[in-house]
């Protein structure tokens, strides 16, 4: 679970940051679908990359084959974070959500940037 809290934490600026200007996108073409997706894909990012932790804990550190059913599980988890934009047809929706599902990912490289930066 800390690994989760720190997550949160550390993508806490960029998830803002980014959802200030889509709420201004938002307002300016009066289309919601630009913040509702960056909302929503950014939580379920979040829950993939709890799946995640839980699989490499149960994989490498319990030596428990419930691991690999936790891998399956989590393309359906991305296919939900998706399936609102394309059966609605919103497609800012659909690309603001597939962008926020890699928010973890942005955070782990901007933290890892700056870590290699404040060793330099």
């Amino acid at each position: 679970m800390d690994d989760l809290k720190k997550m949160l934490k550390q993508s806490q600026p960029l998830f803002s940051f980014v959802l200030v200007i889509l709420i201004i996108v938002t307002i300016v073409t009066k289309n919601i679908g630009y913040a509702l997706g960056w909302v929503y894909g950014s939580a379920i990012g979040m829950l993939v990359y709890f799946v995640n932790i839980k699989m490499v804990d149960l994989i490498i550190l319990k030596k428990s084959k419930w691991g690999v059913l936790l891998l399956m599980l989590k393309l359906p988890i991305y296919a939900i974070g998706l399936l609102p934009g394309v059966y609605f047809k919103l497609y800012p929706l659909l690309v603001t959500s597939f962008l926020a599902l890699m928010l973890p990912k942005y955070t782990i490289y901007w933290t890892t940037f700056r870590e290699r930066r404040k060793h330099e």
